[in-house]
């Protein structure tokens, strides 16, 4: 017998450990490559449920195989027990009597407990309200918006970590309001709107889970819904069929639909946690962009792009950059050929007009402004993008030259160096650049009701987004705190026509504090013509419909020209170097090479006489490009730019070959940097060449590339995918 008890422990030994085995297989293998956080989550999601199921099948299994076995060994569990006797029954036959009415009437509400029209205790009802209620507010209101500012962090102002916390008050609210309600309801009413939350919730899991696929990307651009006519009716059948099932399941099993729901959302609840809860506790989710496309901009570590000097200037010398985004030189020619009085204020500026730029898109043709620095043959495209700053002596440069910096962008793209070492030495060589707590840069009510659209627009049917679309810009204008705060406390963000608000209001002021010992650097980064379009000729946000192309380009522009007034109305003209640009001009999305020019405007006027300063606007077609700016800048404070290269005002008028980096775009991530030469006239698309240099960016699920290969523009895309 005890060789019998040996076989049946080592046998229940093994069943625990193949079931922890499974279990172990399933959730804690490591993961060798960077997968997108959006899709990761729901990966996590999925194998806990897996997990669980097999864990769940395999113990049944194990459980029948050793009740079989005990009989095989003809083992006597009881061995050694005590054991109740056999009950004898010694009624009269009243007593049998009144046994077997209460027998039959229990058997009668047991039909009526299984067909679920027997009344439900008010006990039962709140603990099946209160799980549905949890299952359908954490889905909607909590993982979908926590997983988007997670998953994007990068294009947000304020840190995911700070961030999610607002997705708690309306979370909590529904989920209060819902369960009280449920609870207050009774029989049909109850069943039915148990059954309507529950599958609200399932199809906004489902909807997320396997029918969004790649969202269209958030950067204001007009989408065109139409072409997401078999998503949508796709979303609109599943959420019908998912409403519809379990009312129509509960007209025959009442009460297995309810407790199957209840279940079921106590379960998903569970998997849901699981994979937000690897994701808030994964650096590469903070760190890395998205399918959205946005690339990380701000750290999370506390560091924030602030206002700070953004309207001071030196009086002993000002070397001030505008990049007003994706503003291309074809578009000021037009503008200025409908207006041809706007650039009257531009004294002293030359326009050159056969400009070229340097990187496409901005999260890498911003860093290179501040950089200098490109991909080189050779080096994996994320080698270069980590160590691009670090290579860079332009920055410290400056600093050297004694100018302080003050940079205002929302795309310098440096925490990717490790333990946010990057973020605390830029921070060292700026005057903006600085920790900020939370609770004084995040309008919390604002941070609520964007974290709100965002959950609401993710799990929406695809025939809702529209009403629920949104951009970065829009979020991130909700989210950070502007009111009555010192500028030092102000994150600085995308708007145009706030920025052309305060410039007014503010007025640019003389101040030493934020000066070098030789003056003041002072990048400022616009949206410029980048969509959405929202400016009047006025630089004001214009009324609904009316703003285009045209007004932006001609608003943005009178921004500039507010600031070039209030220069010359407080003595600071003549000594400052202006620099007006773009971060790249007129693009849009592809997988193939582009195929028209982009061209970035560049006007430029060094510090110079008053005289000087006085001359109209002169035009210039000589062949610069922003791989020109460093030494431009370096050259308008005095300092060595010979490791730069040539000033633009010393480049001849002449043939000259220069080099653009443009990006392609796959289903929703950056595909490959492609090299192309340019050996005459900008504006001339035919004098653009590929070199058959190529970098790859990042593959179809987000991780980056670290090849480098040669690129044959006769193979099309789909091949070269392939």
């Amino acid at each position: 017998m005890t060789s019998k008890r040996v076989i049946l422990g080592a046998y229940d030994a093994l069943s625990l450990l193949v079931i922890a085995a499974v279990a172990y297989l399933t959730l804690a293998q490591p993961a060798f490559a960077y997968v997108d956080p959006s899709i990761m989550t729901y990966t996590i999601q999925a194998l806990a449920g897996v997990a669980v199921a097999l864990s769940t099948v395999l113990a049944v299994a194990f459980r029948r195989v050793r009740n079989k076995l005990v009989k095989l060994l003809g083992i006597d569990e009881n061995a050694n027990k005590e054991v109740e006797g056999k009950v004898q029954c010694t009624a009269d036959a009243q007593v049998l009597a009144q046994a077997d009415e209460q027998a039959r009437a229990y058997k009668r509400g047991d039909a009526a407990r299984k067909k679920g029209t027997g009344k439900i205790s008010l006990s039962r009802r709140i603990a099946m309200a209160v799980l549905v209620s949890a299952f359908f507010a954490f889905t909607i209101f909590f993982v979908a918006p926590v997983e988007i500012v997670f998953g994007n962090s990068g294009g947000l102002m304020l840190a995911a970590k700070s961030l999610w916390p607002a997705a708690l008050p309306v979370t909590l609210v529904v989920f209060a309001v819902l369960a009280v309600v449920l609870s207050c309801l009774r029989g049909k009413a109850f069943n039915i709107v148990l059954l309507i939350v529950f599958s609200l919730g399932l199809a906004a899991y489902l909807q997320a889970f396997l029918l969004n696929g790649v969202l269209p990307i958030a950067d204001g651009r007009d989408v065109d819904w139409g072409i997401y006519w078999r998503r949508t009716a796709a979303s609109c059948v599943m959420w019908v069929v998912v409403i519809a099932a379990p009312l129509i399941l509960s007209h025959f099993f009442r009460s297995g639909t309810r407790v199957a729901a209840t279940l079921l959302s106590v379960l998903l609840v569970i998997m849901q946690a699981v994979g937000v809860g690897s994701l808030m506790a994964s650096p590469a989710a903070s760190s890395y962009g998205s399918a959205e496309g946005a690339g990380a901009s701000y750290p999370n570590d506390g560091f924030n792009v602030t206002e700070e000097g953004l309207f001071d200037v030196s009086d002993k010398s000002n070397v001030v950059v505008f990049v007003l985004d994706t503003y291309d030189t074809k578009m000021l020619q037009q503008a200025v050929a409908d207006r041809p009085g706007m650039l009257d204020g531009f004294t002293g500026f030359t326009w050159y007009q056969n400009s070229t730029g340097s990187m496409i898109p901005t999260e890498f043709a911003v860093p290179f402004l501040l950089t200098g620095e490109t991909p080189q043959v050779g080096e994996g495209f994320e080698t270069y993008y980590d160590n691009r700053y670090l290579r860079s002596d332009f920055l410290e440069d400056m600093n050297a030259a004694g100018y302080s910096l003050g940079l205002y962008s929302d795309t310098i793209q440096y925490e990717y160096t490790p333990e946010g070492e990057g973020w605390k030495q830029i921070g060292s060589q700026t005057i903006n650049l600085h920790p900020l707590s939370a609770d004084k840069a995040m309008d919390f009510n604002g941070a609520v009701g964007a974290l709100t659209k965002m959950g609401l627009y993710r799990d929406a049917p695809w025939v809702l987004k529209p009403l629920l679309w949104f951009n970065t810009d829009e979020i991130n204008q909700a989210i950070v705190n502007d009111v009555d705060q010192a500028p030092g406390n102000t994150p600085y963000k995308m708007d145009d026509a706030g920025y052309y608000d305060a410039l007014k209001n503010t007025k640019l002021s003389v101040d030493d504090d934020n000066s070098g010992q030789n003056g003041s650097f002072r990048f400022i980064h616009l949206l410029g013509t980048h969509v959405p379009y929202v400016l009047g000729e006025d630089g004001k946000v214009a009324a609904d419909g009316t703003a285009t192309l045209e007004t932006q380009a001609i608003g943005s522009m009178k921004m500039v020209s507010e600031y070039i007034d209030q220069l010359k109305q407080i003595g600071q003209y003549d000594n400052t170097t202006i620099v007006v640009t773009a971060d790249h001009g007129e693009w849009y999305f592809t997988d193939t090479p582009i195929d028209h020019t982009s061209v970035p405007i560049m006007l430029v006027k060094p510090a110079q006489s008053a005289d000087a300063d006085a001359q109209p606007l002169q035009v210039s077609h000589a062949p610069v490009s922003h791989m020109d700016f460093q030494a431009t800048i370096l050259k308008a404070m005095g300092a060595d730019y010979s490791k730069y290269g040539t000033p633009m005002d010393e480049v001849a008028d002449t043939p000259r070959t220069r080099y653009y980096y443009m990006t392609t775009h796959v289903n929703g991530h950056d595909g490959d940097c492609l090299k192309w030469e340019i050996d005459g006239n900008a504006l001339d698309f035919s004098t653009w060449h590929l070199t058959g240099d190529k970098w790859t960016v990042r593959n179809a699920i987000g991780r980056w590339g670290d090849d480098y290969e040669k690129f044959d523009p006769a193979v099309g895309p789909e091949k070269r995918d392939k």
